[in-house]
């Protein structure tokens, strides 16, 4: 398993632009800053993966500073490292960060399965349309549960 985190800071960048929200003051995806959510106690540093998800050990964790996992990180060579060639995509934003790594799957020459119950947006429609075109163009697109009956049947045959 790997996990990815989206890291902004301090120098503006060109994401600074189209993320406003990365920029002083609200500093979203700095590493250090930390800030409550509703939907959780206490504060959380705003990088760090869910509770819920978080690395077991041995697990790799990379960090990308753009929407593309692949894109100027060392995921591409981690997973030739472990002999992947599919990866299954979890996360969110779908319109953006999903897609611009299922597509940079596609690139880097893996099989891109997205999880469409475990992606999600805030803006439906465009969730519904991306998904579409990943489905039709960059890759598969399969239900969590879709996607663990076919390793289940691969690991059995």
């Amino acid at each position: 398993m790997v996990f990815t985190r989206f890291v902004a800071g301090p120098t503006p960048t060109l994401m600074w632009r189209w993320s406003p929200v990365i920029a002083p003051p609200i500093c979203c995806c700095w590493p250090g800053i930390r800030r409550a959510y509703g939907d959780v106690e206490g504060e959380r540093e705003c990088t760090a993966v869910i509770d819920e998800l978080a690395p077991l050990p041995g697990e790799a964790q990379v960090d990308k500073y753009g929407y593309n996992a692949f894109h100027r990180t060392v995921l591409t060579d981690l997973l030739h490292a472990a002999g992947v060639n599919t990866v299954l995509i979890t996360g969110t934003v779908t319109q953006i960060c999903v897609e611009d790594t299922a597509r940079g799957a596609f690139h880097e020459g893996f099989q891109a399965v997205v999880l469409s119950d475990a992606v999600s947006s805030y803006a439906p429609d465009l969730h519904h349309a991306t998904l579409r075109t990943l489905a039709m163009k960059y890759g598969r697109v399969v239900t969590a549960h879709e996607a663990l009956a076919e390793m289940e049947e691969a690991r059995c045959s």
